[in-house]
């Protein structure tokens, strides 16, 4: 099986109005009786079924929570390999499940045959381009494995494209929001490798930085940055938050343990993910301890001593001045078995699959860091310790945040929340706070309002791994387009086999006479009204792509060349207006699927990209 040459075609496209992978697959080197039902391919598959299954199982959750769920693929793959299904459907199909397993969409699929026998045009839909490159190629190297009966740890395999969907696609944050956007017809473009996006086009675009938007204060986020700063906001308006105040040195710290009253946390004035906290402490030795772990951990951006409040973590999601989201967490222990050490315990308990570093991980590793090490020591172990059975060792008292409980924040806890965002002056913002029940008053239980974090990460609310769902990328998305807003601007796109530079630059005057800021891009460069901006590119999507980013134009008009849209798609989301210059369908009786013109395909691929509800002319 060869992969002849495989591209991305940008919007809508030949194959569908969304990004594909497109493939040119050659399987001329498999005779029919290696596909057989007794074949060692169809065998070695049959073994590798259960394997997807617990895989599906295991990543299912997250999929969910992203991109729908993933497990009506392995039906459909289990229906191919019994069937005669060629060996090109077989790699579709498993493309688009490795691709579900790591969280990327992959909705759409289709396989056909070309003119030559044995090569098939394979299709699949693309999020992210590499990625998908990186699945192509996988399942590529499944089949051949299976057909030659080569060893192949598909577990391991899976876990290196889960890391690279981490690597070079969108957080969890920042895909919430975008995949809300586009649910709501909103475009989005990625604009650097990281988590930098506009949603929407022209004169309606707004921009998202994972959680925060263009309308995210810098003011505001110096102020979450600073712990200390926003306690004393907070305290000021009366939300209850904990006793304490920053600290020179050591000795320092354990004289405002002495003032605030014992028990005190000691954590960093800055860092942020828990990084560098002690909680519960006690004692003088302690607290030296902490100082010197927060320095450490906190990359010595001060260091805070405050008042301990016991109870478990929450976190809540404040979007507009409205409570969108909470979640709450637990502590991490290990259980003794009277035969593994706490190290290997925790070693164990980092093997689950739900744990990792990446986003796309549910759980996070636990770590035996010098916070953990105090823990243990307070327990009378150490890492080489060996605990007897069913002993439970705390190691973490702050672990994930992994339950939803948004239907059960008191009220007044509510308000308090509501006002501490508004008080830093976030329009989305990330409470975080200790009650022993959310269900309950703050004041009633010495509950208390810890932080309040600008651009908070969403996945613990887009996923939890128990508990509903909350639509925490919408609630965004609503904030920044109203009910009725699309973000788009009118696109029109000039194509066919006639003078499309000149048409393209008719409509573009008519419109600008009557008022309109137009922007429009045919071969002799790139306009916004009559200043050319730049002579453009010899890519149609390339100029699409920079009309969509100017931020005065209500209308862009591009010339598009159909041969381009055939090799590389249209490059934008949408076509509102299709002008068409010509079209030379031979009449020979011949049936459209049977022309082959690129110029005729090309220019039918767009008109086919116009919804029921736009236009097509022909130009005369």
């Amino acid at each position: 099986m060869i992969l002849l040459e495989t591209r991305v075609l940008l919007g809508p496209n030949r194959w569908a109005p969304v990004p594909v992978l497109e493939s040119r697959v050659d399987c001329r080197e498999w005779a029919q009786s290696e596909l057989d039902q007794a074949s060692p391919f169809r065998q070695r598959w049959r073994e590798w079924i259960p394997v997807f299954a617990t895989l599906v199982g295991q990543t299912s959750p997250l999929a969910k929570g992203f991109v729908g769920s993933p497990p009506h693929l392995l039906p459909q793959l289990e229906q191919a390999l019994a069937s005669s299904a060629n060996l090109a459907e077989i790699l579709e199909l498993c493309t688009r499940l490795l691709q579900s397993l790591a969280g990327v969409g992959a909705q759409f699929g289709e396989t056909r045959q070309t003119e030559v026998a044995h090569i098939y045009l394979v299709a699949v839909e693309s999020e992210e381009q590499q990625f998908d490159r990186a699945c192509l190629k996988t399942a590529r190297d499944l089949c051949l494995s299976a057909a030659h009966e080569e060893p192949f740890d598909l577990m391991c395999v899976v876990r290196d494209l889960i890391t690279l969907a981490d690597d070079v696609r969108l957080g969890p944050s920042s895909l919430a929001i975008v995949r809300a956007a586009m649910a709501r017809g909103i475009p989005a473009m990625r604009l650097n490798r990281g988590s930098l996006v506009q949603l929407g086009e022209g004169c309606h675009q707004r921009r998202v930085w994972t959680a925060e938007t263009d309308a995210t204060s810098a003011i505001a986020e110096s102020i979450a940055q600073d712990k200390d700063l926003t306690k004393r906001l907070l305290q000021a308006v009366g939300v209850p938050v904990p006793r304490g105040r920053p600290v020179l040195d050591a000795e320092d710290a354990w004289q405002a343990a002495t003032e605030v009253g014992l028990p005190i946390t000691v954590k960093p004035r800055r860092a942020n993910h828990a990084r560098g906290i002690s909680l519960d402490l006690y004692t003088r030795e302690e607290t030296l301890s902490a100082f010197d772990w927060a320095v450490e951990d906190g990359e010595n951006t001060g260091v805070l001593v405050e008042q301990y409040i016991p109870g478990s973590p929450h976190r809540l999601l404040v979007v507009g001045g409205q409570l969108i989201a909470a979640a709450s967490g637990e502590p991490e222990y290990v259980v003794g078995d009277g035969q593994l050490t706490i190290a290997e315990l925790v070693e164990q308990l980092n093997s689950d699959p739900l744990r990792g570093e990446n986003y796309a991980d549910r759980l996070s590793l636990v770590a035996l860091d010098a916070a953990a090490l105090m823990e243990l020591r307070r327990q009378s172990f150490e890492p080489e310790s060996i605990p007897p059975d069913g002993v439970r060792i705390l190691i973490q008292r702050v672990g994930d945040l992994t339950s939803d409980c948004t239907a059960n924040v008191h009220p007044t806890t509510v308000a308090q929340a509501v006002l501490a965002a508004k008080v830093v002056g976030l329009d989305v913002a990330g409470i975080d706070l200790i009650a022993e029940d959310i269900r309950r008053p703050l004041n009633e239980q010495r509950g208390a309002i810890l932080e309040v974090n600008a651009g908070p990460s969403l996945g613990m609310h887009v996923a939890p791994l128990h508990g509903t769902p909350q639509p925490v990328g919408e609630a965004i998305i609503n904030q920044l387009f109203p009910s009725n807003s699309n973000g788009r601007v009118l696109t029109i796109i000039v194509t066919g086999g006639g003078d499309r530079p000149s048409v393209t630059r008719r409509i573009a005057e008519t419109l600008r006479e009557v008022g309109h800021q137009v922007g429009w891009a045919s071969s002799s460069g790139i306009y916004f009204n009559e200043i050319k901006i730049s002579d453009g590119s010899e890519s149609d999507g390339e100029n699409l792509w920079a009309l969509r980013l100017h931020p005065r134009i209500e209308v862009m008009i591009c010339e598009s060349r159909p041969d381009q849209v055939l090799n590389s798609g249209l490059g934008c989301p949408h076509v509102d207006i299709a002008v068409v210059t010509s079209l030379p369908i031979p009449d020979d009786g011949r049936l459209l699927e049977e022309i082959q013109d690129p110029t005729i395909l090309g220019t039918l691929a767009i008109v086919a990209a116009v919804p029921p509800e736009g236009i097509v002319v022909f130009w005369a």
